[in-house]
């Protein structure tokens, strides 16, 4: 009798070998999505601007078409600047806990004892450098 071992195809991203997600190097290593965003943004613009102005001298039958067309292209700006805010955001949320990192680590240094920032504490302190 002949025993094969079935192999069941895995995610290599949650593999051990992988290693532990660093935040630091995702950012450095995907930092060229957020220009692509914004490029994008600007892409989408020029293209509404020409759709609106080429609009008015579309033939009656084909201008349903290009109504539909100029609704889709504002729905994937709004899609696009969201996701130009949400770079923004993750930049400043990044920008502060480095922040409180390196103040509580300068603190530590001078005799304070260790401190761990919760997730409360976290929100309240954006929240706090937000206004």
């Amino acid at each position: 009798m002949l025993l094969t071992l079935l192999q069941v195809p895995r995610d290599p991203r949650f593999l051990t070998v992988a290693g532990e997600l660093d935040p630091v190097k995702f950012q450095q290593n995907y930092s060229f999505l957020a220009d692509r965003h914004k490029k994008e943004v600007d892409e989408l613009k020029a293209a509404i601007k020409k759709a609106r102005k080429q609009l008015p001298s579309t033939p009656a039958d084909q201008r349903e078409q290009k109504e539909e067309e100029l609704v889709n292209l504002g729905y994937a700006l709004k899609r696009a600047e969201s996701q130009v805010n949400k770079d923004r955001l993750d930049r400043v949320q990044r920008e502060a806990l480095s922040k409180a990192k390196a103040s509580e680590r300068e603190k530590q240094e001078h005799g304070k004892k260790a401190w761990h920032m919760g997730r409360g504490m976290f929100s309240l302190m954006f929240c706090a450098l937000a206004d």
